[in-house]
């Protein structure tokens, strides 16, 4: 096994919007934007951060555009290849960010209604991280090969090109 530390730098804004397992208060349609955009952070020990489950997803998908053996993706390898990522809870750099107000479709609604929806929002963003991978498996290129393409055509957050957004989008150092 070995380790390759990873430098993500945003190309593009990153804006997320965390799924509240614990479901939104009685009083969350009177909350204000900022209370709002507070309320979809990720917050770990009082730092802003991302999941690395959300780096992990995004590496594997990104997987899709790079060849692997014979006529197949990297993506499978990807997945069985990756050990770890750390730390679980990954720091966005700077911690200082914005509230993005903009209008959606809320496709749980019958019929979709169009809300404004308030997310956390970085200009200028970065995230550092460590990849253990298995050598039997993959190496630094691929990951890096993979982590590139997933920065162009998936991106990662909400409203990334994934979804048929613009934010989200990274270089890799």
């Amino acid at each position: 096994m070995k380790t390759v530390r990873i430098v993500l730098k945003g190309l593009t804004p990153l804006m997320v919007h965390r799924y509240p397992l614990e479901g939104a208060p009685a009083d969350f349609k009177q909350w204000d934007a900022l209370k709002v955009a507070t309320f979809h952070l990720y917050v770990h020990e009082g730092t802003n951060v991302m999941p690395n489950e959300n780096v992990r997803k995004c590496l594997i998908e990104g997987g899709k555009f790079v060849k692997g053996k014979g006529k197949s993706s990297l993506m499978t390898t990807l997945a069985a290849g990756i050990r770890n990522i750390d730390p679980w809870f990954i720091p966005i750099t700077p911690q200082a960010w914005i509230v993005d107000s903009r209008s959606a479709v809320n496709n749980m609604m019958r019929p979709p209604a169009r809300i404004v929806v308030h997310r956390p929002k970085w200009n200028d963003w970065s995230l550092l991280f460590k990849i253990d991978y298995y050598v039997v498996l993959l190496n630094e290129k691929q990951i890096v090969e993979a982590l590139t393409s997933a920065g162009r055509n998936i991106g990662i957050g909400s409203f990334r090109p994934r979804k048929l957004g613009m934010f989200g989008q990274f270089e890799v150092s």
